[in-house]
């Protein structure tokens, strides 16, 4: 992939997001809650990893729940059940380094949803609406984020 050709697209894209949307359709929420969630992520403010997680996912609802089915809010239960196991799953598994080899980052997407999975069924069996997908788990990760390293 040309990076460069693909950040100066994004540049231009940012450059006209007003112009492209306008106050017809107010899309721009959507960018606001991934830069939320990379500012909240990385903040050092945070103490634990649920506060964390809450601020940062705090936009997010739109695009992982709907009206069946609530993943983030599983994320949430879980954590209350088994924290460490959570938090593992999230930063030693998910967020684990593949350095941009994405064959590696599929295999850690697929064990993160195996185990929330595992974990769902333990504590929450009869409520398939805590269970995570690929869409979910690709939204918390950063590295999907196209503004990971801008400002």
């Amino acid at each position: 992939m040309n990076t460069s050709t693909l950040d100066e697209l994004i540049d231009r894209y940012e450059a006209n997001l007003d112009m492209l949307y306008g106050d017809k359709n107010d899309e721009l929420f959507k960018w606001r809650a991934l830069k939320t969630f990379q500012k909240e992520w990385f903040s050092e403010k945070h103490t634990d990893f649920l506060t964390r997680f809450n601020a940062a996912t705090k936009g997010f609802s739109i695009f992982i729940d709907n009206s069946r089915m609530h993943p983030r809010n599983g994320i949430v239960k879980l954590y209350e059940k088994e924290p460490q196991q959570v938090e593992h799953l999230f930063l030693d598994v998910l967020f684990a380094e593949d350095h941009s080899d994405l064959t590696v980052r599929q295999n850690n997407m697929d064990l993160f949803l195996d185990e929330m999975e595992k974990l769902r069924e333990k504590y929450y069996p009869a409520n398939w609406s805590f269970k995570q997908d690929r869409h979910s788990a690709r939204l918390y990760d950063s590295r999907s984020n196209p503004f990971k390293t801008r400002s």
